[in-house]
């Protein structure tokens, strides 16, 4: 907070003064032949601080008044100065904090939080600061090291970074000081997908999910975890009797897919156009094992995908 140091006395003593953080002259007041003086910092951070009161002329006695106006901001935890020191925060939940105060000759200018997503979906950080201190926002994926979103363009005490495309994981936050000092609020809040999350991995043919003929499966399709997007998904299904096949996808607007029916061997069946709502079809298959893959041409997004078959002859659709 602030520290402001007053000291007066009868005209017969005239002095100086100074603040001072350890060795370090913090403020003083030191011109003229004064019988009052002040020294102020706005930016002390919690520490012992030293005043030094020095005659110039004459005796006699003085008092002297210490005034300290608390930061207003309250700092539950101190965050860390590195990734591997952030601290802890949850999602859609405020955090405040402090930034640009002295202590022992050392200005804070950086503070790190860690928090965990549990949902695919958008994660927006807002940071609204005092308006004496400027900084910059950044978020970072699990690494620490790959930047997902910056706000860093002239000084601003208020600031916002979004990713629409965050898988469940670690993300970390980075606060940097630009200039003054102050307090600040973080907030934190994700906004989940409209689909649920799906079974991972299915990123190939071997992995492939299994799905029922004649019902909707979901996924999701281009969220970013640990520098990896995920870009395919992989079905299987079975079908007892020769017939036709037709699977239909229905994607999101925000992202683009494109389908390939494959057979058990991995032999190309047919396969579509990119578009929100791709589909294929293949009349005359045998009875067996089938593969869809769904491969993400561009966005992010949820899908629902169905197969249909119909029998040669006879029967009803499943």
């Amino acid at each position: 907070g602030s520290l402001q140091i007053n000291v007066r006395s009868d005209e017969t003593l005239s002095y100086n003064l100074a603040l001072f953080d350890g060795n370090r002259v913090m403020d003083s007041d030191t011109d003229g032949i004064q019988s009052k003086r002040t020294v102020k910092r706005p930016d002390l951070d919690a520490h012992e601080y030293l005043v030094r009161i020095y005659s110039a002329r004459g005796d006699g006695p003085y008092i002297i008044e210490a005034v300290h106006e608390p930061q207003t901001h309250t700092v539950d935890q101190k965050p860390g100065d590195s990734a591997e020191d952030a601290q802890s925060i949850r999602v859609n939940k405020a955090t405040e904090g402090v930034l640009g105060y002295v202590a022992d000759g050392h200005t804070d200018t950086r503070d790190w939080f860690r928090l965990e997503t549990r949902q695919h979906g958008a994660l927006t950080v807002e940071l609204e600061g005092e308006e004496t201190l400027k900084a910059r926002l950044s978020l970072l994926d699990g690494s620490g090291n790959r930047f997902l979103d910056r706000d860093n363009s002239g000084q601003e005490s208020r600031r916002r970074v979004h990713r629409p495309d965050l898988a469940p994981g670690t993300y970390y936050i980075r606060i940097d000081r630009q200039s003054g000092y102050g307090g600040y609020t973080l907030s934190p809040r994700l906004e989940p997908a409209l689909y649920p999350g799906d079974r991972e991995p299915k990123d190939s043919q071997e992995e492939a999910q299994e799905i029922q003929v004649g019902k909707d499966s979901q996924g999701l399709l281009g969220y970013v975890a640990d520098g990896h997007t995920d870009t395919r998904d992989w079905f299987r299904f079975e079908i007892t009797e020769q017939g036709r096949i037709a699977v239909a996808v229905s994607a999101e607007e925000s992202l683009t897919v494109n389908l390939r029916l494959t057979d058990a061997s991995g032999t190309l069946l047919t396969r579509s156009s990119a578009s929100n709502n791709p589909s294929v079809e293949r009349d005359d298959l045998p009875p067996g094992t089938y593969f869809v893959r769904v491969q993400r041409v561009s966005g992010h997004g949820g899908y629902s995908i169905r197969p249909v078959f119909t029998p040669d002859s006879g029967g009803n659709d499943n």
